[in-house]
């Protein structure tokens, strides 16, 4: 009976050579299609395990890193720079003057997993200088990996720049900056700042020294053999001579001082105290508290005369004024 029906099937729609099976799966796909109508993904249905993946994600997993980025054999004028692929790709070198601006470059085009490029300008490139520099790796599927950007300071000339003060001598510690360029370093025992891979040409150098400030200009030359430059510091404030003190002395030496120094005041503060209480005890044994001493009263003046207890002299006492004597009259005439 399944024949049968089989066979009038494929005759109605003229497909005799079509299987029935595949005929049935033909209709289970178009069934899963008006599923699909209905708004189920037609990538998970139709294609199942299946999935599409865009040129660039492709890209992304198959990524080859760059390994092992080295600078190395850095002359006045030149420097090497190498790394590794763990699958072979081409090379490409930019650098410049400033990191992101690169204006020079140098490629191989070798598919090789090491890789080796130089930077080297002498036209343009001189002792000292920092360079900044980035390498791209690109391999044969178009997969492109770049490093970050990095810097590298060509070899330049060695100088010496002593900091002194007024009298000659050396200032420890002190900060010394040459510019353009940044460069720092702190002076030794000698007073010293030494420097390394400085550029030929005009540098403004910068000492500090405590809150002592001094700028001054220095011309280096293109020499091998280490140059001395001398800085003085013009300045009397003691404060330079305590930056030396501290810097000799280090942390346990400041410690160690400073708790001398506290010892000492609470000291001057407890004899302060007993000078106080020694002056006041030899006022209380010379001196009535709190009263100066009393001045006698003056003795009464004894009486001149007689009854007389005043001061003043009796009536009879004072003489009478003497009488005007008339020198025309005899007293001796009518004596007889």
């Amino acid at each position: 009976m399944y024949n049968r029906f089989r066979k009038r099937f494929l005759m109605v729609l003229n497909l005799q050579h079509i299987d029935l099976g595949w005929l049935a799966n033909k209709l289970w796909q178009s069934r899963l299609i008006l599923v699909i109508l209905v708004g189920i993904e037609v990538e998970t249905i139709l294609v199942g395990q299946c999935r599409y993946f865009p040129a660039s994600a492709q890209a992304a997993d198959n990524t080859v890193p760059i390994l092992d980025l080295r600078v190395s054999d850095v002359a006045t004028d030149s420097a090497t720079i190498t790394w590794r692929t763990q699958a072979a790709t081409n090379a490409l070198l930019e650098y410049g003057l400033e990191s992101g601006k690169y204006f020079l470059s140098v490629s191989s085009p070798a598919m090789v997993t090491n890789h080796t490029l130089r930077i080297t300008n002498p036209a343009l490139l001189i002792p000292g200088l920092k360079i900044y520099f980035r390498v791209t790796s690109a391999d044969s599927a178009g997969n492109t990996v770049q490093s970050a950007d990095t810097a590298v300071r060509l070899k330049g000339y060695p100088v010496r720049i002593r900091i002194i003060d007024k009298a000659d001598k050396p200032l420890v510690g002190a900060t010394v900056q040459l510019y353009s360029d940044p460069l720092a370093a702190t002076t030794d025992q000698s007073g010293v700042a030494n420097f390394t891979d400085v550029s030929p040409g005009k540098h403004l150098v910068v000492a500090e020294a405590g809150p002592v400030e001094k700028t001054g200009e220095i011309n280096v030359a293109a020499s091998l053999t280490p140059q001395q430059f001398d800085v003085k510091i013009q300045t009397g404030n003691e404060n330079i001579f305590l930056t030396e003190a501290m810097a000799r002395l280090g942390p346990i030496g400041l410690a160690i001082l400073l708790l001398s120094v506290i010892v000492i005041i609470i000291r001057l503060r407890g004899r302060g105290g007993e000078i106080k209480n020694a002056e006041e005890r030899l006022s209380e044994a010379y001196f009535e508290p709190n009263s100066p001493p009393a001045t006698p009263p003056l003795a009464p003046l004894p009486p001149v005369f007689g009854s007389q207890t005043s001061g003043s002299l009796p009536s009879s006492a004072i003489p009478a004024t003497p009488q005007q004597v008339d020198p025309t009259v005899d007293k001796g005439a009518g004596s007889y």
